[in-house]
């Protein structure tokens, strides 16, 4: 589990890791990680947020009994109390991540932007992507999951249907002509900035922690 503070100075970010109960927000990329007791003793029910990828991955433990099964529903169920079922939010990323851009290490980038999307980053669109093409690893796929992910949070019941629709990796995002996820946007730059973002509940003090679990 990752650990990340988000200040307008370095002065105000006065510790490396997240106390109990002071999270703002779980962006879990992987279901088991945030379920797990370290990530859920971050969170407190009057102000945190959970983004979860409900996507169930075999663990560790597949490997040493091949009978091992992923309590997917009771790992979903300890979230939601311990945050409020209003403040819960589950998307299968993984299975849209690969569907929309062809490949699973899309998720995390996905997951960040449909965070974003709904106003629990308080980071600027334009920051995330400029650090996405300062990091210099797959640029372009990053950046291209974020804003997919921006996607999937202002349509979620659109998103629910790009899952059965054929897959077109690396390309649906720049066609408009045909019935696919990427007909929904003719320019991906203008309509992703475009799109209207949920309220900011930040306020001007806005070191607050976010624990992050990404994954293992």
């Amino acid at each position: 589990m990752t650990h990340v503070r988000i200040a307008a100075r370095q002065d105000d970010i006065y510790a490396v890791r997240i106390a109990a109960g002071e999270a703002d927000l779980i962006l879990g990329c992987d279901l088991v990680v945030a379920a797990g007791d370290e990530a859920l003793t971050r969170l407190n029910e009057k102000i945190s947020h959970a983004v979860i990828n409900s996507h169930e991955s075999a663990t560790a433990e597949f490997t040493r009994n091949p009978d091992a099964q992923v309590p997917g529903e009771a790992m979903r169920q300890a979230l939601v109390e311990a945050v409020g079922a209003d403040k819960t939010h589950f998307i299968d990323a993984t299975r849209l991540a690969t569907r929309l851009l062809g490949d699973s290490i899309a998720t995390n980038l996905f997951m960040l932007g449909f965070a974003w999307q709904m106003g629990l980053v308080p980071v600027s669109a334009e920051a995330i992507e400029q650090a996405i093409e300062l990091n210099g690893v797959s640029v372009e796929l990053n950046r291209q999951a974020f804003r997919w992910g921006r996607r999937g949070a202002h349509r979620r019941e659109a998103s629910r249907r790009w899952c059965v629709r054929p897959s077109r990796p690396n390309r649906c995002a720049a066609r408009s002509t045909r019935s696919s996820p990427g007909a929904w946007i003719s320019s991906p730059v203008t309509r992703a900035r475009a799109m209207p973002v949920a309220t900011r509940r930040w306020s001007s003090a806005c070191g607050r922690p976010t624990a992050v679990p990404t994954r293992r």
